[in-house]
């Protein structure tokens, strides 16, 4: 049975009855078996359909680190916390490992699905200017492009997540790479 694709914020508190949502504005996806394309989720849209597709993707330029975390290890970071005593009312950050850059998460993504990936770099400042189009047809229209300064910093910034903590209280290092991750989630679609 497929899972679906689930949405936790990159902190999360452990308390004693389980864990709990601290920043609501920060929030990472957790790739998961049956991980599926959500039809309002533009950057997915557009990996995805380069990645199928082969049709060129203008994100050569962007240098960026993000942190992703894959179920497994969210499922192990959990289970080490709730049996640890040290992890009690404590707030972690939990991540893959080390950050990867959007560029890089694509061209995992396409070894994984065995598929060619065509990146072309476009410079920042057109990425953002174009954007910023995406928002005035926005507000002139009511009718969202889906390419606009929210996506465009989402998909081209950094975020990442301190896992030090969580490793010194409880000894919790992720049980799956981020290529790792990748695969299983990759191969679970394709």
């Amino acid at each position: 049975e497929k899972a679906r694709r689930i949405v936790v914020p990159l902190s999360v508190r452990v308390c004693s009855q389980g864990w709990q949502r601290l920043k609501k504005e920060r929030w990472t996806a957790v790739r998961s078996l049956g991980w599926q394309r959500h039809p309002l989720n533009v950057h997915e849209m557009w990996w995805t359909s380069g990645i199928n597709t082969g049709l060129p993707l203008p994100f050569a330029s962007i240098r960026n680190r993000r942190s992703f975390i894959f179920v497994g290890n969210l499922v192990s970071a959990l289970i080490s916390c709730l049996n640890h005593p040290g992890a009690s009312r404590k707030s972690f950050a939990v991540g893959d490992g080390e950050p990867i850059s959007t560029p890089d998460l694509l061209k995992e993504l396409s070894r994984s699905a065995c598929r060619r990936l065509w990146l072309f770099p476009l410079p920042m400042p057109v990425l953002r200017g174009v954007a910023r189009c995406g928002d005035v047809i926005e507000h002139l229209t009511g009718i969202s492009v889906g390419w606009d300064s929210y996506s465009v910093e989402r998909l081209c910034g950094s975020l990442v997540a301190n896992c030090s903590d969580i490793h010194d209280r409880t000894g919790w290092t992720p049980p799956y790479s981020t290529s790792q991750g990748l695969q299983i989630t990759v191969s679970s679609i394709v």
